[in-house]
């Protein structure tokens, strides 16, 4: 069957499109990185890695406590209360620091009991400053026994 359409494939009159080396190989690449985005966006939908996807990939040049940091709140692996709890080893999900709100990436940008005064020109070194100070905090003031 498939030679049989590939033999008349050949029959048909053929546009000439002369290109570059260097063109068709930009348009493989395209073709294939979109198809693959538009793959791992399909699979991860409802996954917990949802968010490394549709947030597209971290830089490659960010330090290394920014990249860890970033990677874990990305993942929800992020070693906060929330997580803890998750994985049962808090017995609540609450904010061990201020007690107001579940500890997750988000409370981290309104709560109260981390200092927010630094100014970063990226969000991305913000959150990771934050997530290494609610760390460093949480390890300084050992949890409530409930």
């Amino acid at each position: 069957m498939a030679d049989r359409l590939a033999k008349q494939g050949t029959a048909l009159p053929q546009t000439r499109q002369t290109s570059t080396l260097h063109s068709a190989k930009s348009l493989i690449k395209s073709a294939v990185k979109s198809w693959n985005c538009q793959w791992l966006l399909r699979l991860s939908l409802g996954k917990n890695w949802e968010s490394l996807v549709s947030r597209g990939p971290l830089n490659h040049n960010l330090p290394r406590t920014v990249s860890v940091a970033a990677l874990r709140m990305r993942t929800g692996h992020e070693y906060l209360a929330s997580h803890l709890h998750r994985i049962n080893i808090r017995p609540s999900p609450e904010c061990q620091l201020c007690g107001h709100s579940t500890m997750n990436a988000e409370h981290l940008r309104t709560c109260s009991a981390v200092d927010h005064s630094k100014n970063y020109q990226k969000s991305i070194f913000k959150e990771a400053h934050l997530y290494w100070l609610a760390l460093h905090l949480m390890a300084q003031h050992p949890r409530k026994k409930k």
